[in-house]
């Protein structure tokens, strides 16, 4: 939770999750890249990339 309060919702959180795209995330990733924070940057892609997909293209039941 802690890499997704420090890195991910600064940039994603305000933003509903049908107005993420794809770009929103890879511009994240980047910002985290530049610190040389590989790790963190994949498993943060990884996190965000399967929890938008569950909630955006998941059921609605």
């Amino acid at each position: 939770m802690a890499r997704l309060e420090r890195d991910a919702f600064p940039e994603l959180g305000a933003m509903g999750l049908r107005e993420i795209k794809p770009a929103d995330v890879l511009a994240m990733i980047r910002k985290v890249e530049a610190r040389s924070a590989l790790d963190v940057s994949r498993r943060l892609k990884q996190h965000v990339s399967l929890n938008r997909a569950g909630f955006v293209g998941g059921s609605n039941s």
